[in-house]
């Protein structure tokens, strides 16, 4: 799994999607995100590889969107102690859950907030300014490119 070869946690499994976190130096993210990113290419590459081989069998592809993000959140079991869930919150988590949803508008796979952007050299696009449910400010989204 890129995640973890990566040294990314899976904290959740909702649905089609997953939510993995790579913790990072709070002062300089860079290291982290540049994980997070080489694993975001190894799996968009691992489902090339996986729809190739459904076309072939004529089989329907599978879509992949992953978005990319950096910010503070807290992890760990959250709930009411007769129901507990492991998961992240935070407003990190929000932006980048709203942000996956702009993947088929701006017709890329592979999304990343301005502060992920601002911390690999080279690689995305902007692609526009939006505004987010729940967020105050328009997000600036970027697309990886490469």
């Amino acid at each position: 799994m890129p995640v973890e070869e990566n040294g990314g946690e899976i904290l959740k499994f909702m649905g089609d999607s997953l939510l993995a976190i790579f913790p990072a130096d709070i002062d300089d993210p860079s290291e982290a995100c540049g994980s997070a990113l080489l694993s975001a290419r190894m799996a968009v590459e691992a489902n090339q590889l996986l729809n190739a081989s459904r076309k072939a069998l004529d089989e329907p592809q599978l879509l992949v969107d992953i978005v990319l993000h950096v910010g503070e959140v807290f992890y760990g079991n959250i709930g009411a102690s007769r129901r507990l869930d492991f998961t992240a919150i935070g407003r990190a988590v929000n932006e980048a859950a709203r942000m996956e949803k702009l993947a088929d508008a701006v017709g890329y796979s592979l999304l990343a907030s301005g502060p992920f952007a601002a911390q690999v050299a080279t690689g995305f696009e902007n692609v526009g300014s939006f505004v987010l449910k729940g967020v105050a400010e328009p997000a600036e989204v970027y697309a990886w490119i490469v």
